[in-house]
């Protein structure tokens, strides 16, 4: 029996690991590159990253 939880747990573990999404906080302040005045609504879009961030 233990040795059946053991399996079950093997198999079952790395399915629960993988739902979990992996989230970060990027905090900024976005200027103007020629003004140099901050911007209320930008769009933020990171190479590489299949979504895009808007703010």
């Amino acid at each position: 029996m233990k040795t059946f939880l053991n399996i079950v747990l093997f198999l079952v573990l790395p399915l629960v690991a993988h739902t979990q999404d992996i989230t970060q906080t990027l905090r900024g302040t976005i200027y103007d590159q020629t003004r140099q005045i901050e911007l209320s609504k930008a769009t933020l879009i990171i190479p590489n990253i299949s979504y895009k961030i808007e703010f």
